[in-house]
């Protein structure tokens, strides 16, 4: 046959593939299609959700009855919290813990660190890791039976630390990865502890004329580390709040009435309110990200220093005669 005469013969389902073929090529065809494949109830992803949440079911019920056992970061850490006590019991035991501390008290600080090591599971290691911010900042002093070579080898910095709890596989979680490096940065030696722990318990709540008292630096600390901004900047704000939290927790602070508190206790409530406005900035911000809650702002801090101010000033208020408070 003529090369020009030819005819080259077309059928109709070849075409129905090509048209396929393109269509399938379409972005939005693509994203169709893994939509579709995303809700498809196939054997493998139905399977894989099954074992997702058996596990997590099962880890739950677990983490009960190691806490109904005594087990676990969290039952640890009320231990060591009920060894303290509360009001003067727990001056008297801050008081011990700087000259002749306990051995169970040790014990089960090194208990607690070895929930943080990765051969736990994520979520038992971010519970470690907020017990062990919780603790440090509640109990001044406390600081270095956690910070101990057993769980942590010579690690020294908080990348150091961070490497010593970061498993094989970190998990991308932010919630894991901002309380590590929140538990991390409480941990180190740095200007905020050594002034803590180098202070008597009395200079902790003293406020006195021609000076600054230990709160006012922490407070004059978290303002700052709100402006610069850096990489560790609000890791060092949230744990000047958790220090403050702790202190004024302490009955010390409250037995004094004199203007230098009532003006420090001012200083003190203006930047709760700043808190609070943070706060509400931050969910604002996340409601519109849909970002996971609890994962970058440390609210149970803020809540301890709120319930701190308000159980103070309460007392304050309540030992005033009634004619002095309608002035």
């Amino acid at each position: 046959m003529d090369s020009n005469h030819a005819l080259i013969l077309c059928r109709q389902d070849s075409n129905t593939a090509v048209n396929k073929t393109v269509e399938s090529s379409r972005p939005e065809w693509q994203g169709l299609r893994a939509l579709a494949l995303q809700w498809s109830p196939l054997p493998g992803r139905t399977l894989g959700q099954a074992y997702t949440s058996l596990g997590a079911a099962v880890e739950k019920r677990a983490n009960r009855a190691a806490h109904g056992l005594g087990l676990g970061p969290h039952a640890v850490s009320c231990k060591i919290q009920s060894h303290f006590g509360d009001g003067e019991e727990r001056l008297r035991q801050l008081e011990l813990l700087r000259t002749s501390p306990s051995p169970t008290l040790e014990r089960r600080c090194v208990k607690l660190m070895k929930y943080s090591l990765p051969t736990e599971s994520i979520n038992t290691q971010c519970q470690a890791f907020k017990e062990i911010l919780t603790l440090v900042t509640l109990f001044p002093g406390l600081r270095p039976f956690l910070f101990h070579p057993e769980t942590l080898g010579p690690a020294t910095s908080i990348d150091g630390i961070c490497a010593v709890w970061n498993p094989a596989h970190p998990p991308v979680h932010e919630g894991w990865t901002f309380w590590k490096r929140l538990a991390a940065t409480c941990l180190i030696e740095t200007s905020i502890s050594a002034m803590l722990e180098q202070s008597s318990l009395s200079d902790l709540w003293n406020c006195q004329d021609g000076g600054l008292s230990i709160i006012e630096r922490l407070l004059i600390e978290h303002s700052c580390s709100l402006i610069e901004r850096d990489c560790s900047s609000e890791y060092r704000s949230a744990i000047c709040v958790r220090y403050l939290g702790g202190i004024l927790s302490l009955p010390g602070f409250w037995m004094h009435r004199g203007n230098i508190h009532s003006l420090v206790a001012d200083k003190l409530l203006r930047e709760m309110v700043g808190l609070l406005n943070d706060i509400v900035e931050v969910d604002a911000f996340r409601e519109d990200v849909r970002a996971d809650f609890d994962t970058r702002f440390d609210y149970d801090g803020v809540d301890l220093l709120a319930s701190a101010l308000l159980a103070g000033i309460s007392g304050w208020f309540s030992n005033i005669d009634q004619q002095d408070r309608c002035r």
